[in-house]
């Protein structure tokens, strides 16, 4: 009777395992992974500071990287989000892109292109892609200013 009674327990504890400790596993594996690809992506988005073009001013550029970190993490939050495999699709489209020059085009890029990764990802550019384009016309002017300035002081 007693041998019955310690298989019982004995079944019911592995089924408690296959139940409830096997499928979390897997979700915080498929949790892992997703984090793992997020960060490798927001490394590459970070590493952009350092090849600003000699034409855009410090200022801009620094603003334009951090925005497109702030917003590929905010965007690209969880799986429930963006799917796994639309944000590795933004990976290789990002990875062609920093073959090649960089400029404030390339931003424009990546917020075009975070816009269709879910619709969180619209909604998010929706929100805060004037806060940038605002910043690139400030930009802009402030440089016009500074040309005409430095005219006047010429003349």
């Amino acid at each position: 009777m007693i041998r019955l009674v310690l298989r019982c327990v004995c079944f019911v504890i592995v089924m408690c395992v296959v139940l409830f400790v096997v499928p979390n596993v897997r979700h915080m594996m498929s949790v892992r992974r997703y984090n793992l690809a997020s960060h490798r992506i927001n490394q590459k988005l970070w590493a952009l500071e350092a090849r600003r073009p000699e034409t855009i001013s410090p200022e801009l550029w620094d603003a334009s990287a951090s925005w497109a970190s702030i917003s590929f993490c905010n965007i690209c939050f969880s799986e429930s989000h963006v799917p796994y495999e639309e944000m590795l699709r933004f990976e290789r489209e990002l990875d062609g892109k920093l073959a090649g020059s960089i400029d404030l085009d390339f931003f424009e890029w990546i917020w075009a292109r975070l816009a269709t990764v879910s619709p969180h990802g619209s909604r998010y550019v929706t929100r805060f892609k004037p806060n940038w384009d605002e910043q690139v016309q400030l930009d802009v002017e402030r440089r016009q200013k500074a040309t005409q300035q430095r005219q006047e002081n010429h003349d």
